[in-house]
């Protein structure tokens, strides 16, 4: 009976959030994206915004405006381009006027396919020989408006190298690319559209009495497959890469290093009163650490803050948890 009094009040907690994310969906607008001028990227625009466009079309919490609705923006955005306070302008007044709440624009400033001779060691020849290794690298600037303000919340270039080192198939390399094209833009959704998220309840519990893991509201809908990086088909670390290898396969062996799962802080919103005056302050009292995913609850170790997390919890006082952005293997 206990079991399903504990299953029913999951299941009405997850009902409650589910409804409440339809009914607070973030309204997106996703500009066609260009190639830079005098670029070989033209021919993979559209596979670039389908990779971004899924980051927020897969996810409850957003509504992606449609075609309709966003060509006469693109060409306001357009004749605007080259004046900032005008361009934050045409945002705020036409991006409000499609529906939008962030606007999102992107160019491809590079996609480049081809293979490096690296030198490795082998131990059938005793001696180092030359190998072929294959790879792809694209850059991407990426820009992200509030309608609201008009103000840029995200500006910068994401610079993707493939991690299919032995394969000669384009479509392999690209395929790659594209994946963990995909997991940088889920990282910086977490970041940039943090929903708000809860401990839901105590899985597991130490001998002491204290919470080793909880269960957090979120899911798949904010973690994915709870960490850092999406392990991708092909990832290979590059093979005795050489000093005449080029900088990308030299430093992206430490780009991918390692499953770094993703991390949480538990914060606690006081109030205080002083002079008359309420102050609201946020104060960390621990940290978890996402181990899995399970539909719209994510498993989480307690790794700091045990006593606290129970003290609060037993005296039914709010948490809020939010993404922490340091990594750990």
């Amino acid at each position: 009976m206990k079991r399903f009094l504990r299953s029913a009040s999951l299941f009405i907690l997850i009902l409650f959030f589910k409804q409440a994310l339809a009914q607070d969906a973030v309204h997106i607008a996703i500009i066609p994206f260009k190639a830079a001028a005098n670029s070989n990227a033209a021919t993979y625009v559209d596979q670039v915004q389908s990779v971004v466009t899924s980051a927020f079309a897969n996810k409850n919490r957003f509504l992606i405006l449609d075609r309709g609705q966003t060509d006469h923006l693109k060409k306001e955005l357009e004749s605007a381009k080259d004046n900032a306070s005008v361009y934050a302008k045409v945002v705020a007044e036409q991006g409000h006027q499609a529906g939008a709440e962030y606007i999102i624009t992107g160019v491809v400033s590079s996609f480049n396919l081809g293979k490096t001779t690296a030198s490795t060691y082998s131990s059938t020849a005793k001696a180092n020989v030359n190998i072929d290794q294959f790879h792809g690298t694209m850059s991407l600037f990426l820009q992200i408006n509030r309608v609201e303000t008009g103000q840029v919340v995200f500006s910068q270039p994401l610079n993707i190298t493939s991690r299919d080192y032995d394969k000669q198939s384009d479509a392999d390399i690209i395929d790659n690319m594209m994946c963990h094209l995909g997991s940088a833009i889920q990282a910086q959704v977490r970041d940039l559209f943090p929903m708000n998220m809860m401990i839901v309840s105590v899985d597991k519990t130490k001998k002491n009495g204290l919470p080793d893991k909880v269960l957090v509201s979120g899911g798949k809908e904010m973690f994915d497959n709870g960490l850092k990086e999406n392990t991708c088909p092909g990832d290979k670390t590059p093979n005795g890469s050489s000093s005449s290898t080029t900088d990308a396969f030299q430093t992206i062996g430490n780009l991918f290093s390692g499953k770094k799962k993703i991390l949480l802080d538990v914060v606690s919103n006081e109030v205080l009163n002083a002079g008359g005056k309420t102050y609201n302050r946020e104060k960390i009292i621990g940290q978890l650490r996402v181990e899995s995913v399970e539909g719209e609850l994510a498993v989480c170790t307690v790794t700091d803050g045990e006593k606290d997390i129970k003290d609060y919890m037993d005296a039914k006082k709010p948490l809020v948890i939010r993404m922490k952005k340091e990594e750990v293997k």
